[in-house]
């Protein structure tokens, strides 16, 4: 060990045995709180207030924070790892933590005692491999009682939540888009919205009726990103509209009086139906969504800007085809809803599929900024609601605001789990779906020789930790809840941890997505084999404790602590 200018260096050996001892102390915290029967974990509020009580795993894992520097190393690369796992599929974090430490630590001892450290991580990617295979050929497609299942399971129980995802999901499908956020009463709400909807206000209201609602039948679309400033742009428009005796529909940025003008003089000489509403979005993004919405609609999206194909031509030169076509359009004071998609559907497959490549891979422009990351995503989820056939709105409702921010996030969890679920299948749950795996591939891995077979062992022999701790968090033997779990040959035979009697796991709703269950797997073997290449950590020689009072919230408390705030 060597310090110098305040730091401290440890290399070999000692150094990964700080990690894992900084995994372990995570995994016999978070680990309480897994299964049916977990414990609940009091945690101290950093700003000295009242305590608060958490069987969350994410929570509890999220309030650890070790006085060694070098163990909490090891507690931040695992947390980090397990808690991406709750935020990509609402649930895992207890299960990736568990068997990640206890991987850790068999990985350890053998390179301890003189295991080539590449061929144990070339043993470990094998046996994952297989597993994941394995783990595919098991799952089952999701029907509505598993995806309710899942989803009830995501949110510690709560049954009216996972109804009403349910719900959701049938009715917009599962191209559709469902938010969940805090509502304003005490019951949940659930708001669905078929068709393609975004906010706006109307651009020209004396176009509207006292109501401020107006419904057309097989609307004409015109798109723009722009203002539209004089009456000569927009009379191809009108007259396209006029001649197929169809209502017009005009999307910009604004218009000018003398189109106000002419547009209210046609109203009012009853020859043409027709509404003015700004353009969803804003900037770049009105113009993407401009052109999401002509991929689902048809036409062209114009513009001053050259944003598009067409955007040098001018109005003047519209044709029919340039019209965008709707079954329905419905106009209210703050939004409009678009139904009956009147474009090639490939075109909007096709589309989709862009935006959500774009979710998925984020954006590397925005850097590190946590409010640009959430802004760039909150834009393409507008965005895929304009391209989806519906969108719906889960309001958590509760007596207290209190209730509500304590069940919300309990409901995202569930969200994510169902989408997960949704996508892939459903695995037995209760930790059964991983000691399956591994007695499947309990023979191929066989074959191996040397360190590489010794680390495919050791793999197989973790699979089994997160049900051990969910026997143990129920009063009962780990090793007489493996042997009856695998003395029957049907996959999703185990234990109910919740009744304490076995049987169909399927029929029982104790399942996990499969999705889940192959990122916790990927996770464990990413950390370990992290774990497994440090050569040394430098660390601050003597970190400096937080202060008993903290001038902030509790939020900003827990980042600082994160990134080492306190340090010296």
């Amino acid at each position: 060990m060597i310090s110098l200018n305040c730091k401290k260096t440890t290399t070999g050996l000692t150094a990964h045995l700080a990690l894992v001892r900084g995994m372990k102390a995570l995994a016999e915290l978070v680990g309480t709180t897994l299964g049916p029967q977990g414990r609940h974990v009091m945690l101290a509020h950093r700003a000295g207030l009242a305590p608060h009580v958490s069987k969350d795993g994410v929570e509890v894992a999220r309030h650890l924070s070790l006085p060694d520097s070098e163990e909490e190393l090891g507690v931040r690369l695992l947390r980090n790892a397990a808690v991406a796992v709750s935020e990509s599929f609402g649930d895992g974090t207890s299960t990736a933590t568990v068997f990640t430490a206890d991987l850790a630590v068999r990985a350890l001892k053998l390179i301890g005692a003189g295991a080539d450290t590449l061929e144990v991580r070339r043993g470990l990617g094998l046996a994952a491999y297989a597993a994941l295979v394995a783990l595919n050929d098991m799952a089952r497609r999701a029907d509505r009682g598993m995806l309710t299942a899942v989803a009830q399971t995501a949110a510690n129980g709560d049954r009216r939540v996972a109804d009403l995802l349910v719900e959701a999901f049938e009715r917009v499908g599962a191209e559709g888009t469902i938010e969940v956020e805090m509502g304003n009463s005490v019951e949940d709400v659930l708001e669905v919205a078929q068709g393609s909807y975004f906010d706006t206000v109307p651009l020209v209201t004396a176009l509207l009726p006292p109501t401020g609602q107006v419904e057309f039948a097989r609307p004409l679309i015109l798109f723009h990103c722009d203002a539209i400033e004089t009456a000569d742009e927009i009379l191809p428009a009108l007259e396209l509209a006029r001649s197929s005796r169809r209502p017009l529909l005009i999307l910009a940025d604004s218009v000018g009086i003398d189109v106000e003008t002419l547009l209210v003089r046609n109203q009012n000489e009853g020859t043409l139906a027709v509404a003015v509403v700004r353009a969803p979005m804003y900037g770049d993004t009105r113009r993407e969504a401009l052109l999401d919405l002509t991929s689902k609609f048809g036409g062209t999206a114009f513009g001053r800007e050259g944003f598009v194909e067409f955007a040098l031509r001018s109005l003047g030169s519209l044709s029919e085809g340039d019209l965008g076509q709707a079954d329905e359009a419905i106009l209210e004071a703050d939004g409009v809803t678009l139904r009956g998609a009147g474009n090639n559907p490939s075109a909007l497959e096709d589309r989709i599929a862009l935006v959500r490549a774009e979710l998925d891979r984020g954006d590397v422009s925005v850097g590190d900024s946590p409010s640009a990351k959430l802004d760039y995503i909150e834009k393409r989820k507008e965005r895929l609601k304009l391209l989806a056939a519906g969108s719906a709105k889960l309001h958590i409702g509760g007596p207290t605001d209190v209730e509500i921010k304590t069940r919300l996030p309990l409901a995202e969890n569930a969200h994510r789990a169902l989408l997960a679920a949704a996508k892939s299948g459903v695995l037995p749950g209760g930790g059964v779906a991983m000691i399956r795996a591994a007695e499947k591939v309990q023979q191929e891995m066989g074959r191996l020789e040397g360190d590489v077979a010794s680390g495919a062992s050791i793999f197989l022999q973790s699979l089994d930790t997160p049900i051990r701790w969910i026997a143990r968090n129920a009063g009962l033997r780990p090793d007489e809840v493996l042997a009856r779990t695998l003395a029957n040959e049907s996959d999703f035979y185990g234990l109910n941890a919740m009744t304490g009697r076995y049987g169909d796991l399927a029929e029982d709703g104790v399942l996990d997505a499969l999705d889940m269950v192959t990122d916790v797997i990927r996770v464990a073997v990413s950390v370990v084999g992290s774990m497994l290449g440090v050569g040394a950590l430098v660390t601050r020689a003597s970190p400096k404790p937080a202060p008993e009072r903290f001038k902030g919230t509790e939020r900003v408390h827990d980042k600082l602590m994160r990134e080492g705030g306190f340090d010296e």
